[in-house]
């Protein structure tokens, strides 16, 4: 069984680990498991959780993870938007590309974790943005809400593909301008679940550049 460690961002992306990626990535193979980001350890109660701490804090929970001998990888699914300014390169880049700008990110997240067991991944811009690889589906779970769905499609015509949904306006601002009662944790899992791991890796080369990592390990 190849056990693999995901540090993760939140409850969204916890439940989109369990209920999507560790039932499509063979699970008679593979073993998925989400830890998401404490941001503060509280000793006369549970630790707060999601959401981003300092990039100091970040590596010290992936040291914790990479001390575990018997997983095979350890990865990450976070944000790249709102990233610590301490993150690694992040204030240095001059890239125009965003996927050229995340690659050169993670490259140097890789450099200073330093471990041959990381795989450093960076989810553009947000988990949202994987939820306009079919914006069908997005309003599918609001009833009467049909008609906002050119406005999604409008939202995702102005860009190249539903990663590049921009830092200014992140997806899921655009989500909730157009279906504010969208909410992150019950909404996303199952819009995804219902849009399919395949259409998402079609749509986002970034996300299927990491799921082909991970199915590539042994």
């Amino acid at each position: 069984m190849v056990k693999v460690l995901i540090l993760v961002e939140g409850s969204t992306e916890e439940r989109f680990v369990k209920e999507i990626l560790s039932v499509h990535i063979n699970p008679d193979e593979f073993s998925l498991i989400p830890t998401i980001i404490t941001t503060k350890r509280v000793l006369s109660g549970p630790d707060c959780k999601g959401g981003y701490a300092t990039y100091q804090k970040i590596k010290q929970q992936l040291r914790r993870l990479l001390n575990d001998k018997s997983a095979v990888a350890v990865t990450t699914m976070i944000d790249y938007y709102a990233l610590p300014n301490d993150f690694p390169e992040v204030q240095n880049l001059n890239e125009s590309d965003c996927i050229k700008r995340v690659n050169v990110i993670e490259k140097r997240f890789s450099e200073d974790i330093n471990n041959p067991k990381f795989i450093p991944y960076l989810q553009l811009h947000e988990f949202e943005a994987i939820l306009f690889s079919d914006p069908m589906k997005i309003i599918n779970g609001f009833p009467g809400k049909e008609s906002v769905l050119e406005q999604l499609l409008n939202q995702l015509a102005g860009f190249s593909s539903p990663e590049h949904i921009n830092l200014d306006n992140p997806p899921s601002k655009r989500i909730l301008s157009a279906l504010p009662d969208y909410d992150k944790v019950i909404s996303g899992t199952s819009i995804a679940l219902e849009i399919g791991l395949e259409k998402i890796r079609k749509e986002c080369s970034h996300f299927n550049e990491w799921i082909e990592k991970l199915e590539s390990l042994h």
